[in-house]
Formats: structure tokens, sequence, C-alpha cells
């Protein structure tokens, strides 16, 4: 379960990066730091399947956060790297 955060900056793509940019930045930093190669092309889905379906927040639209996501990552090396997000699993 997420904790309540101030003013709920933490479910609404409105008021952050995203899920991807606040919780997965620094391994997409490591991807870049093992291969020692710069990404050139990225492919990506994600959704919201799970977490905050049934909330509603004070005077705001229901959470739109995305809780699972995949992405690949094409580096000018030619290696390639895959991101699995899930945050719901137990």
């Amino acid at each position: 379960q997420y904790r309540m955060q101030v003013g709920n900056w933490n479910r609404f793509n409105a008021k952050t990066g995203g899920t991807l940019v606040e919780k997965c930045c620094h391994f997409f930093d490591l991807m870049r730091h093992i291969l020692q190669s710069e990404p050139k092309r990225f492919m990506a889905s994600g959704g919201q399947d799970v977490n905050h379906l049934c909330e509603v927040a004070s005077g705001e639209p229901a959470p739109d956060i995305l809780d699972n996501a995949y992405v690949i990552v094409d580096f000018e090396s030619g290696a390639r790297a895959v991101l699995e997000l899930c945050m719901f699993a137990e």
C-alpha cells in the first residue's frame, strides 16, 4: 500500500514525474553505467490495474499513477535492457 503523502502528490501524474521517474530513474542510470553506453531508443507500456482504483481524493479526480510497466531500452552499443515495474506484487 502507498502511504499518504503531502497533497497526494504520489497519486497524480500532473503532480509528479510519473512512476517510472519517481521509482525507477536510478535503474536507468545503472543501465547506462554498467553498459557504458547511452540509450538511443525506448519502448514502453504501462497501466494502472490495481492501486488506487477505488480511491477518491477530496476535490480531485481519481488517481491516475501507473502501477505497472515494462520498458525496453536499446543502447548505442547494440545492447538491450529491460525494466519491469510492478507496484502491487507481494
